[in-house]
């Protein structure tokens, strides 16, 4: 009885030291992968702020063109040519994707992950009203009856809409950047 007794329990040991061993084992893993989604996301917001730095250059040449065209184009009557070569920044969320569809950040810290939500959120706003920006431009073919100053007023409005959400958006990459070095 004492040697049945004995076996049981070291079956009952073994078991529990096993499921212990896995459980470890998965928790490491899920670490892992918490710490992979988060270098993955710095390396995309990275990329992300050089894409729209470079973007925002461009817009304020653009505003900047705008803004002449306005003080020389007649308020009626004339025809308007203008070549507006707007920079569309391409920006990426797989990482962030990616780490959300694999629930990467389940195992992230909550305040980063409320941090890096917020970026997301931002820059698709920005990559709305840019996109706006090109229906716009698009739509300017046709003219729909407007005098040149309405047009340029229409398209400068926009552009400086989409240069606000740029600044806002360059801040949250820089800050979400720090955030994650300091």
């Amino acid at each position: 009885m004492p040697s049945l007794l004995l076996e049981a329990f070291s079956v009952v040991l073994a078991v529990l030291l096993a499921l212990a061993v896995d459980e470890w084992r998965e928790e490491r893993a899920d670490s892992a992968l918490g710490k992979l989604a988060e270098e993955r996301i710095t390396t995309e917001i990275r990329a992300n702020l050089e894409e729209l730095s470079a973007s925002a250059a461009r817009h304020d040449e653009i505003l900047a063109g705008l803004d002449r065209s306005l003080a020389e184009v007649p308020a009626e009557g004339s025809q308007l040519e203008l070549a507006v070569n707007f920079s569309i920044a391409v920006l990426s969320s797989s990482a962030w994707e990616t780490s959300r569809a694999t629930q990467a950040v389940n195992h992230m810290d909550f305040d980063r992950v409320l941090r890096i939500a917020r970026v997301y959120d931002l820059q698709d706003l920005y990559l709305e009203a840019q996109r706006e920006v090109v229906r716009h431009i698009s739509a300017l073919g046709s003219g729909g009856g407007l005098s040149p100053q309405e047009i340029l007023r229409g398209l400068r409005g926009r552009i400086s809409t989409v240069q606000e959400l740029e600044q806002g958006l360059l801040s949250a990459y820089r800050e979400a950047l720090a955030a994650e070095t300091g």
